[in-house]
């Protein structure tokens, strides 16, 4: 099984919660950084004028290909 390499999270934040008993701390992660990076490729490739000739598929999984890609060759880049 191989790895997907997500580029651990694009907008982390913290939350501090009170309880009656203690404090409760949680990160929310949110999307990814791959899936922050699908997002914006594909916001370029529907803007091609050509791209009504590939299926939405086609066009998520060019997307994540173009996504992929970014994480796996961004200097210090994390998986």
């Amino acid at each position: 099984m191989t790895e997907i390499k997500t580029g651990g999270p694009a907008y982390p934040q913290d939350e501090m919660m009170d309880s009656a008993h203690s404090e409760i701390h949680r990160q929310h992660e949110g999307m990814t950084l791959l899936d922050y990076f699908a997002g914006q490729a594909l916001v370029g490739l529907i803007a091609n004028p050509e791209s009504t000739e590939h299926s939405p598929q086609e066009m998520a999984d060019a997307a994540y290909g173009l996504a992929s890609l970014m994480i796996e060759t961004r200097p210090g880049g994390k998986s």
